[in-house]
């Protein structure tokens, strides 16, 4: 039997994090854990290393160590090798192309109409989960 795969969640809004959990939860077999910001995922990863990160690119409290999605890559890529989406209202293409750059496995625009679709897919594709 194959293990049940986890899924870190890293955004600060209220609704979206759990939208994508249960999305996720209802395609695949997987455990998702959700974190408000990226500091607390990057202290969690002592107790749980997960199969994938799905990644908010900006957050908005600012007494953090990690200010964007962007410096917990760069950081979270120093140790380790685990996939990571990013995902970003931002329309900037340089910020997308920063964030491949720097380890994303792929970057998902969340304020188009099939952000759902494309995550759903990139965690798919990634995981190679058969559906």
């Amino acid at each position: 039997m194959e293990k049940t795969r986890t899924i870190f969640i890293i955004e600060d809004s209220a609704i979206l994090p759990e939208i994508i959990s249960v999305s996720i939860k209802q395609q695949f077999d997987c455990k998702t854990i959700l974190f408000k910001n990226a500091d607390l995922a990057m202290n969690y990863l002592s107790k749980c290393v997960p199969d994938l990160i799905v990644l908010d690119y900006k957050y908005n409290e600012k007494k953090l160590k990690f200010h964007t999605g962007l410096e917990f890559l760069v950081a979270f890529r120093k140790k380790f090798k685990i996939p990571v989406v990013v995902f970003s209202g931002q329309r900037d293409k340089q910020v997308a192309v920063e964030i491949i750059k720097q380890g994303a496995n792929d970057y998902i625009n969340k304020d188009e109409d099939d952000f759902m679709d494309g995550l759903l897919l990139s965690v798919r594709d990634i995981l190679k989960i058969k559906v």
